[in-house]
Order: C-alpha cells, then structure tokens, then sequence
C-alpha cells in the first residue's frame, strides 16, 4: 500500500479496530446483546435508551413508596434534630445559596435574562423599542426590529 493511502486510511481504521477489541473484551452477555442488534439492524442505542426509561418507569412506585417512608420518619421524629448545631443550619443555607447562585447564572447564560419571556401585547415591548440605548437598538438585525414593530402594531 502506498504511504498516502495508510496515512488517509489510518484515523478510520484505527477508531474501528479500537472499537472491535473493546467489544471483544466485553462479556459474553453484552456481546450477544451486541450482536443481536446489529444481525437485525436495529439501532442499539435507540432500543438501550428505550428500555432505560421503561425500567425507570417501572421504579417509580418503589421511589414513591420509599419517599412516603422517609417523610413518615421524619415526622414521627424518628431523626432527632437536638444533634443540629447551628453551624449545620449555617452550612444548608450557604449550601441553598450556592444552588439559587448556580441556577440564576446559567439562566441568564442561557436566556441573557433573569426575567420571564415576554408576551407580544406586553408593555414591555414598546419599552424597549422607545427606551433602549440606540446602540443596542442598532445592534439588532432588521428583521429582529421589524418583528418587534410587528408586534407593537396590536398595542397601539
């Protein structure tokens, strides 16, 4: 073979092979199960995904009955809150803060804001049309500010 063809071949190959020996590695059950899927063409992960939440499905009384069991314990006081210092309180609250934290970051990571989306007759859509800054306004496509006017057409 030339050089050319092993060095274009060889990042196919190798993740290939890979992939071979570690199903040859894996136990026998898992290799069947494998195997069988593949022989009829169905798409394992697919069918893996499937049968995980059915079977999570399946747990969900067990889950509940398991939660009814820890809050019939907690009232019946079967936890005794006398060991609680007020260091512990202190640690659950810096503990709370830290998730409300966490949760507000990656909403405004993800939406810019912390507040609810806004509805098109909202009164807040004029706002921003009138009252932002003119180089944010300028930021906007034209598309983006034609639709905000669309939207302003039904509050007039």
């Amino acid at each position: 073979m030339s050089k050319l063809f092993v060095s274009l071949a060889k990042p196919i190959i190798v993740p290939v092979s890979m992939c071979a020996r570690n199903v040859a590695k894996m136990d026998e059950a898992l290799k069947r199960h494998i195997i069988a899927y593949e022989a009829s063409g169905r798409d394992v992960c697919r069918d893996v995904w499937y049968e995980y939440i059915s079977w999570q499905i399946r747990i969900i009384p067990y889950r509940f009955k398991k939660l009814t069991a820890e809050c019939r314990s907690l009232v019946s006081g079967d936890y005794p809150l006398s060991g609680v210092s007020c260091k512990d309180f202190i640690s659950i609250a810096r503990f709370a803060t830290n998730c409300l934290m966490i949760f507000i970051s990656f909403v405004m990571l993800g939406r810019c804001s912390i507040f609810p989306l806004l509805e098109p007759g909202s009164p807040f859509v004029e706002e921003i049309i009138n009252s932002w800054h003119i180089n944010r306004i300028n930021q906007l496509s034209e598309e983006s500010i034609s639709t905000l006017k669309f939207l302003l057409r039904d509050t007039n």
